[in-house]
Parts: structure tokens; sequence; C-alpha cells
């Protein structure tokens, strides 16, 4: 397709890896965006309340999209019945709100998991941007609708499916080459994720605890973005591990950031929940040799299970062989050369295929 695409991306949450993912699409494409977004706060009303407000400003727009692009923060079916013109839209699933773990059993409002499946359904392509992302979301759509009482709504899962595809999201991984690699000693120990409580943050922070009583000679970084209502293991770790720590807190400027993780020997995530892993590749990426749990979105990132640990005893050999055991020149190299496939130069090309088969169905 020689012309270039009117594309419309609709973000409800424009923030944080939405934010990057979206700019990085819009900047990386050979097609043109027109960004439709909303501040990223507020994450329960912008999935109920979103579509009715963004239908109203393109009521008011004169841009004319060849090709949509949402994501899953956005009520799709509302949207598209809101603005009513028929438009082929791509479904960007960065998460879900059927499997994301609470911290109440029944603290789930499924409403939340029915717009993700209701905008599965209105959308002509579905992206995931891992395969366990898709099969967890598709088994806990079909196992909700089976709870129905009544009328259950048949092939539901099947007709998703049919119109999925997985492609990882862009990053920008140049940005880290540009940063040079420097190791200080001791080795710095790394964990970068958000500080919530689906990321497991308390044991880490024991993981932690023990090598210290271990004697071993280490430090750490606690980097990720915080909020106000954190889980209070954060300021007890940083109380009990004061002496061990190089840094502690959110790195708001990215090189800065990306400094950080060239300087870490070792990463280290612990999650409930991850569907991706945008912090845990970049880390990987710039050098610190990574240990992941062996679940999750986590043993598709990088072949090979060195990397993977199934259980806290696990993990804890492997801190002290890499602790022991010190940079591996041969082994990084193979993790930048497997990781690269992520940055946006590598994928951008499959999003443009994408937007430019839409444009013609």
């Amino acid at each position: 397709m020689s012309s270039k695409l009117q594309v419309l991306a609709i973000e409800p949450y424009y923030g944080g890896s939405h934010r990057a993912f979206l700019h990085g699409l819009a900047e990386g494409s050979r097609h043109r965006f027109q960004l439709l977004t909303q501040p990223a706060r507020f994450w329960k009303w912008r999935m109920r309340g979103s579509a009715i407000r963004l239908a109203e400003r393109m009521a008011r727009s004169r841009f004319e999209p060849d090709v949509i692009v949402a994501t899953d923060m956005l009520s799709l079916a509302e949207f598209m019945a809101l603005y009513g013109r028929k438009v082929p839209a791509i479904l960007y699933m960065h998460e879900n709100q059927l499997v994301y773990p609470t911290r109440v059993l029944d603290e789930r409002d499924v409403h939340f998991g029915f717009t993700n499946i209701t905008s599965c359904l209105a959308a002509t392509r579905v992206v995931w941007n891992s395969t366990y992302h898709m099969e967890s979301f598709l088994e806990a759509a079909y196992d909700l609708l089976r709870k129905m009482p009544d009328e259950r709504p048949e092939g539901v899962a099947a007709s998703i499916r049919d119109r999925s595809v997985v492609i990882p999201p862009g990053l920008d991984l140049a940005a880290i080459d540009a940063v040079d690699m420097t190791r200080p000693e001791p080795p710095v120990i790394l964990w970068n994720h958000r500080w919530e409580h689906d990321k497991r943050p308390e044991l880490f922070f024991e993981a932690m605890e023990r090598l210290d009583r271990l004697g071993l000679d280490f430090r750490i970084a606690v980097l990720g973005e915080s909020f106000e209502d954190r889980p209070e293991v954060f300021d007890m770790a940083r109380r009990s591990l004061g002496s061990r720590i190089a840094r502690f807190g959110y790195v708001e400027d990215l090189t800065e950031y990306h400094g950080w993780l060239r300087q870490c020997a070792i990463s280290v995530s612990t999650a409930d929940q991850e569907n991706f892993g945008i912090a845990a590749v970049e880390a990987a990426y710039a050098g610190a040799s990574p240990l992941w749990p062996d679940r999750l979105s986590y043993p598709e990132l990088m072949a090979g299970r060195d990397h993977l640990y199934r259980d806290m005893d696990e993990l804890m050999r492997k801190l002290e062989d890499l602790i022991e055991s010190g940079f591996d020149a041969r082994v990084y190299r193979d993790h930048v050369r497997e990781l690269g496939r992520y940055g946006w130069d590598e994928v951008i090309g499959r999003y443009d295929d994408l937007l430019e088969e839409l444009a013609r169905t």
C-alpha cells in the first residue's frame, strides 16, 4: 500500500507503558496517526465512561480514520456504537480484568471483564502482547460466560481466538544501547517493577533478607513507579536493608533510568501478574542477568531455563550462583541477541502490515 493510512489511536489511560507503546507505534509507523487520549487516572471510570466522552470529541473532529487502534482500557463496543461509522478496528490488549490478581478473593467486579469481552467481539482484530495473555484470557472468558444462569452466548472464546494475533509491544532498546555499561562492586541486584501487590515485592525483599543473613556482598536497586497506596513492605525493607540500598525509588528521567539498568548485575521478578514483562526485558537487555518466575509470560520471552526459577529455594540458589560467578560476557551477548527482537525496529513492520490488511477489508 503506497499511500499513508489515517489511523485513529485511542487510549483512555495515556500514561506509563500505555503511553510509551502508543508513542512508539505512532513514531515508528509509516502511516499517519491521530491520538485521542485521556490522562492516566481513575481507571475504573475510564473503562466505563471514556467511550461517551471520546465519541463526543470525535463528533467534533474532521479526522476520518481508515483504521482505529484502541486498547483494553476502552469499551470499544460502546465507542463504535456511539461513533456511528463503520471503520475496521484493532484492539490491543495490554492487560485484562478477568485474570488480574485481586487483593481479596471476592473483590473482583466482573463488569470490567465483560467490557474486555465485548471489546474483543467488537474488534476486527485483537492483538495480544503474549500467547500466555491470550490463552489465560480466553479460558477465563469461557469460565465466566458459563456462569450465566441462562441464555449463555455460544462460541465467544472461539470467535475471539479467530480474530486474534500475538505481537509484542515494541521497546525503545536503542535508548538503552546509547548508555554506557558500568559494573560497580559489589554487584547490584535490581527490582524494577510497579510498587503494587501483584508484583509480589515481599518475595523479593524476603530473598534479599536471606542473602543479607548469608553475609554475601551485594547492593540493591529498587526502581519502578510507586503510588500513594503502596504496600507497606517497601517502607519496612528500606529500614531493614538500608545498608544494602544503592537506589530506592522511581527514576523519572529515562536516560538516568537506563543508566541504573546498565549498572545492575542481576534483575529479579517476583510477579503474580505479567502479561508481557517490559521492565524485565529492558533490564535483561541492559545486561542484568534475569531471574524470572517459571510461569506467566516469562517462559516465552527468552529461550532456555537457566534464567527461570520455580520457588524461593531455587531463586536463592541461582542468586548465590550469580553473585559468586560474576558477569558472563557470552551469556550477556546471547541475551541481547535474542531480546533484540522486541525493539521497535523489529516489530513495527508487523503492526503496519496489520493496519494495511484491515484497511483493505
